[in-house]
């Protein structure tokens, strides 16, 4: 009904409250992304939030509607792509071609107002800061707020990550210097964050494939097997990108609704993962700035959030092996 509708919009908005205060006064894109991934993921996939399957399989209209706003959240912000892995999961070819088609046409729409030279060196320069520029760099803008792998290991370890604040958190913890950190030290610090990234990255997708041979992962008492890869997703995207700020994990609205509106009773251990959650999504308006910058400065919220993606892959796993805990 109505009132428990609001009333659990508001529950799973709690643990994020943070996050979205400061989405709005960055005049931020990120609920905009809550929307067109949220809604992409619900008619895709109604059964995500309690409902029914059945509508998407039969009407395709849905899937196709799906797939569309995932591929205009994906080309506003490059992180929604990682969802298509579920849509691979749960064999959804029409959401994740239509999401593909999406994505192109978007790219060449600029084409009818500023040509096809000014639209193509438009997305030369794309490719040339991203790719041939930004990709060679093991570190993107460390700053205290950058809440990823990359930044967290060099607020830790690297001088002049962020020099307003490294000094004040009595960092970095061993390389004082660039001249410190030298050739030796650089190396071992990219193969580091590569090490965690990549095997993030892999985890993921060897998941999306293996369950999209698994008919059990479409079965309805594997609804919280889907719930937790769609939140092990947004976390990999966030934790492998070259910037998150605080904000970016406003995200996690998506799967705490989902889970929040099904009908299973909570157990205890994903009452700790909420507590995780609203430790900086709540607790950030709650701490005072110079607590709330030296948690920053450790990547505190990273590393819980790095936990928090392990945990959501083991606890899909674990949810798969059951028979009839989850019915």
């Amino acid at each position: 009904d109505r009132e428990r509708f609001w009333y659990l919009a508001l529950l799973s908005m709690l643990p994020v409250a943070s996050f979205l205060s400061e989405n709005s006064a960055n005049a931020n894109v990120g609920f905009l992304l809550i929307f067109l991934a949220g809604a992409g993921l619900l008619f895709s996939s109604p059964d995500l939030a309690g409902g029914e399957d059945s509508d998407a399989s039969q009407n395709p209209k849905w899937s196709y509607l799906g797939g569309i706003l995932l591929g205009i959240a994906a080309v506003i912000k490059i992180m929604p792509a990682i969802l298509g892995l579920f849509l691979l999961a749960r064999r959804n070819f029409r959401a994740i071609g239509s999401a593909v088609l999406t994505g192109l046409l978007c790219l060449i729409v600029p084409i009818l107002y500023a040509g096809w030279s000014l639209n193509l060196q438009w997305h030369l320069d794309w490719y040339d800061l991203m790719i041939n520029t930004y990709s060679q760099y093991g570190v993107v803008r460390p700053y205290a707020n950058n809440q990823t792998i990359s930044a967290a290991f060099s607020k830790l370890f690297v001088a002049g990550s962020d020099p307003d604040k490294q000094a004040m958190a009595g960092l970095p913890l061993l390389f004082h210097s660039l001249e410190d950190l030298g050739t030796t030290g650089a190396f071992w610090l990219r193969t580091a964050i590569k090490t965690f990234v990549y095997s993030l990255i892999v985890a993921v997708t060897a998941l999306a494939f293996l369950f999209s041979f698994r008919r059990k992962f479409l079965r309805p008492d594997r609804r919280l097997a889907r719930v937790y890869f769609v939140q092990a997703l947004i976390l990999v995207s966030l934790l492998v990108s070259g910037v998150s700020w605080f904000h970016a994990y406003s995200l996690l609205l998506i799967p705490l609704a989902f889970r929040l509106f099904g009908s299973e009773p909570l157990l205890t251990q994903e009452k700790w993962m909420i507590g995780l959650i609203a430790f900086s999504g709540l607790g950030n308006m709650l701490f005072g700035g110079h607590l709330r910058d030296l948690l920053a400065m450790y990547s505190v919220h990273a590393w819980l959030m790095f936990i928090l993606c392990v945990w959501s892959i083991l606890f899909t796993l674990r949810i798969m092996r059951k028979e009839t805990e989850y019915v």
